[in-house]
């Protein structure tokens, strides 16, 4: 499928490579013009064919999928919960989610919307580093449900107990610090803060 993000002259620029100036054919073998040729022929045939047009990904159905997921299976569950679910979040939200990661301006979600998707993203984290043994991919989620959404203390808090292993004591001490100021009655974040706070090294 062509990149819809193709210049304004791609037709002249595509042309002018199927019938290269003479300047430009010694540069090349003639096996290699025959390539040059036919692959950009394909190509030019995609871009007149009308089914060349990309489908249109429509985010704000994407959006409202993973709100109703989380709204229905993750709102105010507690950790247990979340993994005793695990492989039917984990089918639920992977597609969707893989969508919209780093795409979304969470200055266009509504609060409702950043707690949604952060929360999905920060569960989904959840999964893949408890259920699947995947704590790279995990790592990831936990920084996408911050970036949507900084208030995320359980995310945030993930992330510094990541950071924390890793040996980056000083960015799990920043992390940590922010998610017991938006939580400090939280007896994990407690845990975690005290812990990470009284680390020296040997």
């Amino acid at each position: 499928m062509v990149d819809a993000n193709l210049p304004p002259n791609y037709e002249a620029v595509l042309r002018k490579l199927a019938n290269p100036p003479a300047a430009h054919v010694q540069h090349y073998s003639t096996e290699g013009l025959r390539a040059i040729r036919r692959s950009t022929l394909e190509v030019m045939a995609q871009v007149d064919s009308p089914q060349a047009s990309p489908a249109t990904v429509d985010y704000s159905k994407l959006i409202q999928k993973v709100v109703d997921v989380y709204d229905t299976d993750m709102k105010d569950k507690k950790v247990p919960e979340i993994l005793k679910n695990g492989d039917s979040l984990y089918a639920k939200l992977t597609d969707p989610l893989n969508t919209l990661r780093g795409v979304i301006n969470p200055d266009t979600l509504s609060n409702s919307e950043k707690n949604a998707l952060g929360g999905a993203f920060g569960n989904y984290g959840i999964i893949l580093s408890s259920g699947r043994k995947d704590r790279q991919g995990a790592m990831v989620n936990f920084k996408e449900a911050v970036r949507i959404n900084p208030k995320d203390y359980y995310s945030l808090a993930s992330l510094a107990a990541g950071h924390f292993l890793d040996g980056d004591i000083t960015t799990a001490k920043q992390l940590i610090d922010r998610a017991h100021r938006l939580k400090p009655e939280d007896q994990d974040i407690n845990f975690l803060y005290k812990r990470i706070n009284s680390w020296k090294p040997n």
